[in-house]
Parts: structure tokens; C-alpha cells; sequence
């Protein structure tokens, strides 16, 4: 009946079983005084002075006490390290959606919470994936009546509106193809691994330099990061195309604190109307102006490189300069504490 009331392996039982634990001890530790001091450590029952009476409680007291908190100590460990455990991963799933699932230990109770987190992490993986393969599908059956219309495009006599119209064909051929790339960086994820964020950074504007782009750069001379150098660098592309499209005398800045790093692209263009500040990183969103009516690309680009650093646990964000400009800010947690050095 005791076993039913208690259930297997419940928190209940464990806090049960702790404190029988701690009296068990307690007694062990009452035999241990008896063959040092050859007393029960107990009160005695003939009158004594109040020193005496105290001395006789504290023997009683002090062994309880010991095994309490050694009991206690060893108990709280063994039930916050699957808590623990939890944490970490339910931190981990917001970085990295492809995340592992939890080891089942603990007690029934904790054991329950893992299952499910579990069930609900393995659902969140299967809408993405099922998310995933449907609109990188439908971009895919759109190439075809694409090509088609650019083929039937050849028959219209009248030269401009056959201009116009292959215009906005091709128009529509670079939006699927970046559509697609964007769902297959989604579904394709780049493992974590640990780099030198300064020497990256280095690399991409040494890429620019050998195309005759000067970007001018600031940054401690090494910087060890724990993340996805692939993705990483397509987030400062990202960003350093856009400074260099719309905007002039580019500039890039690494830093780093006790929290993270801190990447900063800033260009000294006209910069974005601060209402668009957000909605900028919409999917296919382009802003509509004379600065960017020739460059725009199809508008994936800035959507993606949030979604690049959100899985890392990061943020970007975007704010105008006070003497004109715009600055990208990418924010990056570290993994550890001792990553930078």
C-alpha cells in the first residue's frame, strides 16, 4: 500500500527515502559515539546541570543534523542534475532547431516533463521540415510555366513589350532562386564549430579588396568563437553587400564583452526610413526608391541573415546614423564563458 501511495521512482519516494536515509545515519552515527565516549549520545535521566543537559542535547542534535545534510546534499544532486539537463536543451532547441532529444532520467516527474518536451520538440522539427519541403516544392514547380512564358515571350513583335515582359520574368526566376536557396540553407543546417571570428572577418574583406572594395576594418588581432562560420559569413556578406550597393565608405567593427560579440556593418548612404526599420527583414519586403531601384534584390536576404543569427542566439538589428548612414549590429552569445581569448 506504501509502494502505491509513493508510486515507482516519484519525487515523493525519493523525498521519502532521503529522509529514512538521514535517520539511518543519524542512528550509525549515535552507534559511533557510544564506542568513543561510551555513552549513548541521548540525554541522561538523573538530574544533571544545565551544561550537562545541553552538552547530552547537542549529542542527540549534532549527528542528526550531519546526516540531514549530507543526505540533503547528495539528494538535491541527484534531482537538479536532470533539471539541469533540461534547461540546457530547452536553451539549445532555441539555438539550434535540429537539436538532439533529452536524456530520460530522473524521477517519474521529471522523467514526464522530459517526454514532453521531447514530443514537443520532435513535433516543432517535423512542421519545419514539412514547411520546408512544401515551399521549396512549390518554388520548384514555378521554374517550370516560368520558362515556358520566357520562351513565348520571343514571339511578341512589339519590341518593348517583350522587353518588359522578359524583364519581369526574369524578375520572378531570381525570387524562386532565392527562394529556394533560402529554404535549402534553412533545412540544410551547418554544424557549430569553433573558429577564429577575427581571421573570417579578415578573409571576407580581403575578398573584397582583391575586387578593388576597400572596407575599412577594426578587430582584436584573434577572436576564438563557438558557432557556424559558413553562416556567419553569409550574414557579413549580406550585410557588407548592402553597405557597398547603397551606401558609401563601408566599415566593419569586432568586439567582444563577457556576454558575446558584437559585430557592427555601418556605410554613410542614405540610410532606411526609420517605419521600414523592421519590416525590412520580411521575406521578398524591398524598399521602393531611386537610391535602390536598380540594385534591389528580391528581398531574402536580410530575412535570412536574422534567421542565421536568431539560431545562434543572437540578435540583428538595424538603426540609422545620426550623420547619415546605417548601422547593422549582429549580437552573438558565447556558448562558454573562457571562448574569447
Amino acid at each position: 500500500m506504501i509502494s502505491r501511495m509513493l508510486g515507482r521512482d516519484s519525487l515523493r519516494r525519493r523525498i521519502a527515502l532521503t529522509i529514512v536515509v538521514a535517520m539511518l545515519i543519524s542512528l550509525v552515527l549515535n552507534a559511533l559515539f557510544i564506542q568513543v565516549t561510551g555513552t549513548w549520545a541521548r540525554p541522561s535521566i538523573e538530574p544533571a546541570g544545565l551544561l550537562d543537559q545541553i552538552a547530552a542535547a547537542a549529542r542527540v542534535i549534532t549527528p542528526g543534523l550531519i546526516a540531514a545534510l549530507l543526505v540533503a546534499w547528495v539528494a538535491t544532486r541527484q534531482l537538479a542534475r536532470p533539471l539541469q539537463g533540461l534547461a540546457s536543451a530547452a536553451r539549445r532547441f532555441g539555438a539550434d532547431f535540429s537539436a538532439p532529444p533529452v536524456a530520460m532520467e530522473g524521477p517519474l516527474e521529471i522523467r514526464q516533463a522530459i517526454m514532453a518536451f521531447n514530443a514537443m520538440q520532435a513535433q516543432t522539427q517535423h512542421y519545419i521540415a514539412q514547411r520546408t519541403h512544401m515551399l521549396a516544392a512549390i518554388s520548384h514547380d514555378l521554374r517550370a510555366p516560368l520558362t515556358r512564358l520566357r520562351l513565348r515571350c520571343e514571339f511578341i513583335e512589339d519590341p518593348d513589350q517583350q522587353r518588359k515582359l522578359i524583364s519581369d520574368v526574369q524578375e520572378m526566376q531570381s525570387m524562386i532562386n532565392g527562394a529556394l536557396a533560402f529554404f535549402r540553407d534553412d533545412f540544410q543546417r551547418e554544424q557549430s564549430t569553433a573558429f577564429d571570428l577575427s581571421q573570417l572577418l579578415q578573409n571576407i574583406v580581403d575578398d573584397y579588396a582583391d575586387q578593388d572594395i576597400v572596407i575599412d576594418f577594426t578587430a582584436p588581432p584573434q577572436l576564438v568563437y563557438d558557432g557556424r562560420p559558413l553562416g556567419i559569413k553569409r550574414v557579413i556578406v549580406n550585410l557588407l553587400e548592402n553597405a557597398v550597393k547603397y551606401g558609401k565608405h563601408p566599415h566593419t567593427t569586432l568586439s567582444c564583452d563577457e556576454h558575446g560579440v558584437c559585430i557592427e556593418v555601418s556605410d554613410e548612404g542614405p540610410g532606411i526610413p526609420e517605419a521600414a526599420l523592421q519590416r525590412v527583414f520580411d521575406p521578398f519586403f524591398r524598399l521602393e526608391s531611386p537610391h535602390n531601384r536598380d540594385t534591389a534584390g528580391v528581398g531574402l536576404g536580410l530575412s535570412a541573415a536574422r534567421g542565421i543569427v536568431c539560431e545562434l542566439g543572437g540578435n540583428l538589428v538595424l538603426h540609422n546614423r545620426k550623420g547619415g548612414g546605417l548601422v547593422a549590429r549582429v549580437e552573438l552569445p558565447y556558448k562558454g564563458q573562457d571562448q574569447a581569448r
